[in-house]
């Protein structure tokens, strides 16, 4: 009995730390084709103490005959007396059973404390424990195991007055008094045609080490059906099994709920490796019933593997290739049946498989026809059952001053928050360690690098400042291997930014009244991307401006004469640049002038030209004889345009002379007197001169 005590030691632990303050008494039925086998148990050792003293109750209620259920259930007590553990004398004929012995010995021993076997620390805490902890534990672990045990402890019956068709409630209850213990009643409900055979475990699996063998199976699925189980080993291909355990193997139950898939698992050790093994598991019920054995697994125990290999040393092939080298320890061979080299890739610190299945026992060099520039090399060595060491990383360097190409394909956006967003095709050297950034201002301008790490994708994300004056950004980028050898620039990439700053307003520098209008003249908007500008005028009876011209992006016209005036009325005149986004400037401080018709002067008179070929040129010429004439202003103009101020010559000059240019086509002149009051004549005819 020592030995099933010394077995049991871990059980007590948990046991006696799921005791319960308050009892509770729980019933199973397990029908055979002619019985019904009754258990039931305790939760605590308190009130099985004092169940042991006043007995046990059981009482059946048929509920149902046929297929009827019955409307007065019929009562019988199947207890003529209580029922209490049997006296001593009838455990002897039964003492050879060690369940048996052990329930007596919880029950009539005078004294139970657990030996271990020695000055073990589970023997010790096991002797620290309660007396009656440790009793009501083993009573109720023997019982589970023997039915005899149970039956003899006052913990079962077997109703054999029944028939088949009927079906019946059973209860059973202790005659503890109240005001000693509260103890409940349990009860189940079965008849015969619910037997069923015992169900075999399922899922057994075994695993093999070095003489030893681990076999696992479901015990979640028969929770409430098995409470051990026997583990059987053959030797002999099936023909015979025997029992690994001298007792029924009982699951460490987990202190949370047990799913379905919990598995549990029993190590066996191996007389000897490489000789099959056959294993499978039986389950025992409450009733110590058996159930049909499970299906069988098999494998051998085969030799533990920890020979590694060792790379020695490498030799730089002409080629660029690498030749490794390594060796393998005497005492390995003998389970050793190839290798696997592996690259420690640096970037993303995983292994990369270079070759597989190479060599042999007796093979202990290998060329990686394809190394990189940096290379950690790993010598996996596989055995003959699936197992495998690795040898510690050796480090390989090539000499390597060969750039990777400049990378291709450089595209970007940039939005209207100034975020530009770039990528390009990737590099496909496979030494390469990243790329590197540059950008200016202007194309011919020097690249800086953009700041920052190394870029190890091929997109990048960058942030401009669009309220400067640089309409434009410029960018490439180049990639370096992990010797930082650099690349060529890439193309350059233009990207135009999206515009936010309007141009820069244009200025007037004079407006003045003339015999012919007013005139005006300007500077143009000094921003790049303006692509015209919007002259506008507004009389002094007016509240709107008028749009009176549109000059293009190629207009080099600064000054203007506006003859759609009225006499006597003040104007005032203001412009607008445009960029090529539709941006507007502010419009130009305005300038103000008051037309003034020259009524009182007579126009010049007798304006007339004579052409001389010979010598290309044309002369002009005209009669004036106001005496208080200061000087004379000509407009000229070709084709259909606006005239514009051409000459302003002195007062005693009445003529001047053109030269003609080949392919001139048709000139038209006006002639307006100055006053030396400051007003003006009016405006002469219009001189036509056809020219070939």
């Amino acid at each position: 009995m020592t030995r099933i005590i010394t077995s049991l030691t871990l059980l007590l632990v948990f046991t006696m730390g799921s005791a319960q303050q308050q009892s509770e008494l729980q019933l199973v039925a397990r029908p055979t084709p002619t019985t019904i086998k009754l258990r039931w148990a305790i939760s605590d050792p308190l009130g099985w103490k004092l169940a042991n003293q006043y007995g046990y109750m059981i009482e059946r209620y048929t509920v149902v005959e046929g297929k009827k259920v019955l409307d007065q259930r019929i009562k019988k007590v199947l207890t003529s007396r209580p029922v209490m553990p049997a006296v001593l004398p009838d455990w002897e004929p039964y003492i050879d059973d060690d369940f048996v012995a052990i329930a007596a010995q919880a029950l009539y021993g005078e004294d139970f404390e657990l030996d271990a076997g020695g000055n073990s620390g589970m023997a010790q805490l096991m002797n620290q424990a309660e007396e009656l902890e440790n009793r009501f534990s083993f009573l109720m672990y023997a019982a589970d195991q023997s039915v005899k045990a149970a039956e003899l402890s006052g913990l079962y019956w077997e109703d054999q007055e029944i028939s088949y068709d009927k079906k019946y409630l059973y209860k059973v209850y202790t005659l503890v008094p109240p005001h000693l213990h509260q103890l409940d009643t349990a009860s189940v409900f079965v008849g015969l045609q619910d037997y069923y055979e015992l169900p075999a475990p399922k899922d057994v699996k075994v695993v093999f080490g070095d003489q030893v063998s681990v076999i696992s199976w479901n015990k979640g699925i028969y929770q409430r059906e098995y409470n051990a189980f026997w583990v059987e080993r053959s030797d002999d291909n099936g023909n015979t099994f025997q029992r690994i355990t001298e007792a029924p193997f009982v699951p460490v139950q987990k202190k949370e709920k047990m799913g379905l898939n919990d598995l549990a698992y029993k190590t066996d050790s191996l007389p000897e490796n490489n000789k099959n093994y056959q294993y499978r598991v039986i389950g025992v019920n409450a009733f110590g019933e058996l159930s049909t054995p499970s299906d069988t697994v098999v494998g051998k125990g085969i030799p533990v593997f920890t020979a590694a290999p060792i790379i020695t040393r490498h030799e730089l092939l002409e080629n660029g290739e690498v030749q490794l080298y390594w060796s393998f320890p005497e005492r390995g061979k003998q389970l050793l049946k190839n290798y696997d080299l592996y690259r420690q890739n640096v970037e993303s610190r995983q292994e990369e498989l270079v070759a597989m299945d190479i060599g042999g026992v007796h093979d202990t060099s290998y060329v990686d026809h394809s190394p990189r520039a940096s290379n950690y090399y790993l010598l996996r060595a596989n055995d003959l059952h699936g197992r495998y060491t690795t040898s510690f990383p050796y480090f390989v360097q090539l000499d390597d001053s060969i750039p990777p190409l400049a990378p291709v394909g450089l595209t970007g956006t940039v939005d209207t928050l100034g975020v530009v967003r770039l990528s390009w095709e990737p590099n496909t050297e496979t030494d390469l360690h990243g790329y590197r950034l540059f950008k200016a201002n202007y194309a011919e301008n020097e690249f800086v690098q953009v700041d920052g790490p190394v870029i190890t994708t091929n997109t990048f994300t960058d942030t401009l400042d669009l309220k400067n004056l640089h309409e434009k950004v410029f960018y490439k980028v180049l990639a370096m291997d992990h010797r930082f050898n650099p690349s060529e620039l890439s193309e350059t990439l233009l990207l135009k930014k999206p515009d936010v700053l309007p141009p820069v307003s244009p200025v007037f520098t004079k407006v003045a009244n003339e015999s012919a209008g007013i005139v005006l003249s300007w500077e143009f908007s000094s921003s790049e991307d303006v692509v015209e500008h919007l002259l506008y005028r507004q009389s002094e009876r007016e509240t709107d401006w008028t749009l009176v011209r549109i000059m293009g992006a190629g207009s080099v016209n600064l000054f203007y004469l506006d003859t759609a005036v009225i006499h006597n009325t003040q104007y005032a005149y203001t412009m607008i640049a445009v960029d090529d986004d539709g941006l507007e400037s502010a419009p130009a401080v305005p300038v103000v002038a008051t037309r003034m018709k020259p009524d009182a002067y007579p126009m010049v008179e007798n304006f007339h030209y004579l052409v001389n070929k010979e010598d290309r040129e044309v002369k002009i010429s005209w009669d004036y004889a106001t005496e208080a004439t200061e000087k004379f202003l000509v407009y000229k103009t070709s084709g259909e345009a606006p005239f514009q101020l051409y000459k302003s010559l002195e007062a005693a000059n009445r003529e001047f002379t053109e030269k003609i240019t080949p392919g001139t086509g048709t000139l038209k002149y006006k002639v307006m007197a100055v006053m030396a009051n400051g007003h003006y004549s009016q405006m002469s005819d219009e001189l036509r001169i056809e020219l070939d």
